[in-house]
């Protein structure tokens, strides 16, 4: 691999590595769809970007795209964290615009493993004179999509266990936490990000009675 090539690839790597950032950034907070980033870049300087929107719509590469200076678009590069759709649904395909937009090259990080788009993008975009590098540091996306693509394959939710316990075996102290304040925060995270809670009917009560 040349100089020139070689710098090219790590220029490549840390704009990706940004769409990655923006697709971690919503993650559990764009159900049904995944959390995607997306940055476009024309002559190595970032002219937009996106992420998905809470509750999954628009997609990233939309939102990138219509925040961008029009003018700007044609011959650009677009980094993507996810396959772009390829199916109609309640949007147009983000393919369809990215086509249109007459953007110059595009990378994603990994496939989708929806079955209406997966691995269906590079054909279409290539029909659409868009050239495409797929899987391009897809390691690092697997780990931001393990929820979505265990969803998507087994047709079963995502499920996060967290408990606290004492040496000997107790779950719950009447005196205090037995969790710190870091797990405490940990926790509060966890719940920000999943969809559902699991608690006991004992805590349930309690929250009803903090409503009336």
């Amino acid at each position: 691999m040349s100089l020139k090539k070689d710098n090219q690839k790590k220029i490549d790597k840390v704009y990706m590595e940004l769409a990655l950032n923006l697709a971690r950034e919503n993650v559990g907070l764009t159900g049904p769809n995944p959390s995607v980033g997306c940055v476009i870049v024309k002559n190595n300087e970032i002219i937009s970007f996106g992420q998905t929107s809470f509750n999954g719509r628009p997609h990233a590469e939309h939102n990138a795209i219509l925040s961008a200076n029009k003018s700007k678009l044609k011959d650009s590069t677009m980094y993507v964290s996810l396959e772009p759709c390829t199916h109609f649904g309640k949007t147009d395909p983000c393919t369809d615009l990215i086509i249109k937009s007459k953007i110059k090259k595009l990378f994603y990080a990994h496939d989708d493993i929806d079955y209406r788009t997966s691995k269906r993008a590079e054909v279409k975009l290539i029909k659409g004179k868009v050239k495409v590098i797929k899987n391009f540091l897809s390691h690092k996306a697997k780990k931001i999509y393990k929820s979505y693509f265990y969803n998507k394959k087994n047709n079963l939710p995502y499920v996060i266990g967290k408990i606290a316990c004492s040496k000997d075996s107790y779950i719950k102290s009447v005196k205090k936490y037995i969790s710190d304040d870091s797990s405490l925060s940990v926790a509060h995270l966890l719940r920000y990000r999943n969809d559902g809670i699991l608690v006991t009917y004992k805590t349930n009560q309690i929250h009803k009675l903090l409503l009336i």
